[in-house]
């Protein structure tokens, strides 16, 4: 895993599997995407205009903390796309009305 940030875009990207094909990028909403590998895993994120929605300087510093009990990465996946049908379902419920 990889975190980086572009100041010139002003962009944090959260890389999850360095390497794996990008097969669509999902837009959560207007500063949150997902990247979507070829294996339909979740294999990256990015946060836009993220100096004014994280305090980037703490990024110099990140920590990672597992809590719970690992799980198996099928597990994981098919949790990550459930969420993300999920927010796909509230976003197109919200866009309808």
């Amino acid at each position: 895993m990889r975190v980086t940030y572009d100041p010139y875009a002003d962009a944090v990207y959260i890389d999850i599997a360095r390497g794996k094909g990008t097969l669509e990028t999902k837009m959560l909403d207007d500063w949150v995407a997902v990247d979507i590998g070829t294996d339909r895993s979740v294999i990256g994120f990015e946060i836009l205009d993220a100096s004014s929605r994280l305090d980037v300087e703490k990024l110099k510093t990140l920590e990672f903390e597992l809590l719970g009990p690992p799980i198996s990465s099928e597990e994981l996946r098919a949790e990550e796309l459930a969420a993300i049908r999920e927010n796909e379902a509230e976003y197109e419920h919200a866009q309808s009305e």
